[in-house]
């Protein structure tokens, strides 16, 4: 079984987390545009009370977020050295 890691938002963002799934592969995390494009407290504020699609995608499936600022930090390089995914 593939580990993978999802980064995007909207309607690509779902559906290459739809086609991982229907691959059967296992998602070891995702990283989603509004992590990167809103502070966190402002972010969790809309998340509960005016989820996107995206947040409800990923909680219906349980699927852990990658907590970091963007792909091209030390923080994101080092989730991905711990979830150690091969795509």
């Amino acid at each position: 079984m593939l580990k993978v890691v999802i980064v995007g938002y909207g309607e690509m963002f779902i559906n290459l987390i739809a086609g991982a799934l229907d691959a059967k592969c296992e998602i070891v995390g995702v990283l989603r545009k509004d992590t990167i494009k809103y502070p966190p407290l402002y972010r969790k504020l809309k998340d509960v009370f005016n989820p996107s699609i995206e947040y409800s995608y990923i909680k219906s499936y349980n699927l852990p977020e990658i907590e970091t600022k963007g792909v091209n930090t030390e923080e994101f390089r080092a989730a991905l050295l711990k979830l150690n995914p091969d795509i």
